[in-house]
Formats: C-alpha cells, sequence, structure tokens
C-alpha cells in the first residue's frame, strides 16, 4: 500500500478561525455521503458482488 504524501500547512490562530466554517461544510458533505452509502450499500451488494466476479458484465454475471 502506497502512502500518500501531503504538504504540511500551519495556520495562525485566525486563518484556523477563518478557514473552520470551509472544513466543516466539508465534514458535512463526507458525513452525509457516508450515511448515503450506509443507506443504499443492501441495495448495492449484488452488483457489487457480481463486479468483483467479471469485472461489472451483466451478461457475464448472469
Amino acid at each position: 500500500m502506497s502512502k500518500i504524501r501531503m504538504n504540511a500547512r500551519y495556520y495562525t490562530l485566525d486563518e484556523a478561525r477563518a478557514t473552520l466554517p470551509q472544513v466543516k461544510a466539508l465534514m458535512a458533505d463526507v458525513q452525509a455521503a457516508r450515511r448515503e452509502i450506509l443507506r443504499v450499500k443492501p441495495e448495492a451488494w449484488p452488483g457489487l458482488k457480481m463486479a468483483s466476479y467479471n469485472g461489472g458484465s451483466r451478461a457475464a454475471g448472469e
């Protein structure tokens, strides 16, 4: 597994406070995406399982 390298960014207290609303909005998006994934996971599982066997070809999986 490869590691993702990220450049460190240091914020002043004022910069951090100014950026916080954007971070909160992004985290809300991440949480909403997680909820949606968990909601549809039971419906998506059969298709995901078949895709793992044949690359997702519906004809090959039937």
